[in-house]
Order: structure tokens, then sequence, then C-alpha cells
């Protein structure tokens, strides 16, 4: 199993990455101070450091993500917490009774 801080590590620089932001950007846009920004970031998504959830959050938050992905120790709950981001609130209400339809086939079948 994936340490905490190399699954934190790997989604942040994917989200980055697909952002099209470096990684000063990014931590200048989260508040972080533009003389340290580089070498934070770089430490975050090498997994040397771990930073606080509060941080955390303000790094999704620029980069308009749900800040549970970033956490995701898979790749398929990761890329749905992605997908269901997105969604309208009228489409995640679909979304979530079509899941029930789904589990409640399984249980019967």
């Amino acid at each position: 199993m994936k340490k905490p801080a190399s699954i934190f590590a790997k989604r942040l620089r994917e989200a980055r990455l697909h952002s099209g932001m470096t990684q000063e950007q990014l931590a200048i846009n989260a508040g972080i101070d533009e003389f340290s920004a580089s070498a934070r970031m770089s430490q975050y998504e090498s997994g040397k450091h771990f930073p606080k959830y509060e941080i955390a959050q303000r790094l999704a938050a620029v980069l308009k993500i749900p800040v549970e992905y970033l956490y995701a120790a898979d790749d398929k709950s990761a890329k749905l917490l992605l997908f269901w981001n997105r969604l309208s609130r009228s489409k995640q209400k679909e979304a979530l009774e079509y899941l029930e339809k789904m589990e409640n086939s399984d249980e019967e079948a």
C-alpha cells in the first residue's frame, strides 16, 4: 500500500500538470509566500513534505478539484471524484439514484 504522502504527491502533480500551471504559479495562487512557493511545491510533489489540510484545500480550490481527490488511494476512486465534481447538482442526484438502482439490482440477483 502506498504511503499517504506519495499518493498526495502523485495526485497533486497530475492535477497541476493538467491545469497547465507551474509549481510556483499554483503555490502563489494558493496563498503560499512567493519566496518559498516553488520549493514548497516541489517538496509536496516529491512526497518529502505533506501540507496541512488547510493548504491542501487551498491548492485544490485553485486547481478546481475536490480536495478528496488529493487523498484518493486508488485511481478509480480519484477519477470518480473528478467526474463527480464536474457534474451539476441535478446530475449528481441522477447519478446517485442510478448507482442505488445498480446496487439494489446486484442484491436481487
